[in-house]
């Protein structure tokens, strides 16, 4: 008697030949799945780099302050200066000193806020701040000694955009100390700084971290402003989440390439003169109802700035024109700095002169 269900299955018997086959198709389709996975990021890097793309390359830049802690982290400010006598160095190059006063601001010597006499408030970032020259060389310095009569206060802190000068303006109303002039300083720097782009994101917060030993601590509690939007709210990003960058950037041309159209990307929707207008706007709104003069001096010139111009005329906001080159190296301490040198400072306070003195007619 034959028992069926005990007879063993033949090895080639032809389900088994076909289980076989199977089995080795579907390895080889595993094998060249984990082959093109492997190779088109190898691909990729490599045809990059024939059209000579590169990982990135960071520009560090030095800053050395003495005492330590010129400036310190706000939250709602980003950053803000600490009262004091302090010698900074930019790039091992470049040597000035600085005097912050108590109420937060750079010192501009022979301004004493004597009653009766007229208050002119600059406003902007560190190319108002002047950074990279004395106290007695910026231009707001300059103007002063020239007018005597008039008070001008320097309000520029180094990596501020509109908004901050917009806090800095509601600040002054609030505490009953409204100048009868306010200068907005505008560079083309801050259409960036008032969106917070990504591009901006990192100069800030990857250069600065790297530029300083004491900035991480430094600036761990800040926050800073910027509208995703013309009509949305003011929003705030914390020091911590302003931006990093992805592992390999600096080894992989790919890396690098991919996360920066992905920045590009991400801003390429957002309408940067517009969310600068709007602020500009709300300033000149707060100066109307206050009885203040509010002019916008357009530091430098490009599109952007020239169509921020017809807007702000479009909206009766008095623009002045000074068309300054960032990367003179006659006029800014280039090839290790780009901000005004004395030379430069002199030749902004120039341009900016004549207004003055129709600002204020007694002068």
């Amino acid at each position: 008697m034959y028992i069926n269900n005990c007879i063993p299955t033949s090895v080639n018997h032809p389900m088994n030949r076909d289980s076989g086959r199977s089995f080795i198709v579907k390895k080889k389709t595993v094998l060249w799945i984990l082959y093109i996975i492997v190779l088109i990021p190898i691909c990729l890097e490599l045809a990059l780099r024939v059209i000579s793309a590169k990982p990135y390359i960071q520009t560090d830049y030095h800053i050395e302050v003495s005492p330590p802690k010129a400036f310190t982290g706000h939250d709602s400010l980003g950053i803000v200066l600490n009262p004091g006598n302090y010698d900074i160095i930019l790039n091992r190059k470049v040597k000035f000193h600085t005097t912050h006063t108590s109420a937060g601001q750079r010192l501009v010597p022979d301004t004493n806020s004597a009653k009766g006499r007229p208050q002119l408030a600059f406003l902007g970032c560190s190319f108002t701040y002047g950074y990279g020259v004395n106290d007695e060389q910026t231009f707001a310095s300059i103007l002063q000694k020239k007018y005597p009569k008039l008070d001008f206060h320097n309000y520029g802190v180094i990596g501020y955009g509109t908004l901050q000068s917009y806090f800095q303006l509601e600040s002054l109303l609030k505490n009953g100390t409204p100048p009868e002039v306010v200068i907005l300083n505008f560079a083309s720097d801050h259409f960036e700084r008032n969106a917070l782009t990504r591009k901006f994101r990192r100069a800030m917060k990857i250069g600065f971290d790297r530029s300083m030993e004491t900035a991480r601590e430094m600036m761990r509690t800040s926050n800073f402003p910027y509208l995703q939007n013309p009509e949305d709210s003011i929003n705030y990003e914390r020091w911590e989440d302003l931006y990093s960058d992805w592992r390999w950037r600096d080894k992989l041309a790919s890396v690098n390439y991919i996360q920066t159209q992905s920045d590009k990307l991400a801003d390429s929707s957002r309408d940067l003169v517009d969310i600068s207008a709007v602020i500009i706007e709300q300033m000149n709104k707060l100066c109307l109802e206050n009885d203040i003069q509010f002019v916008v001096v357009l530091l430098d010139e490009d599109d952007r700035i020239r169509r921020l111009e017809k807007g702000l005329t479009n909206q009766k906001i008095e623009a002045l024109k000074v068309g300054f080159n960032f990367n003179s190296p006659e006029y800014t301490n280039v090839p290790f700095d780009i901000h005004p040198n004395q030379k430069g400072h002199k030749l902004i306070a120039s341009k900016i002169e004549d207004r003055i003195k129709t600002l204020i007619p007694d002068e």
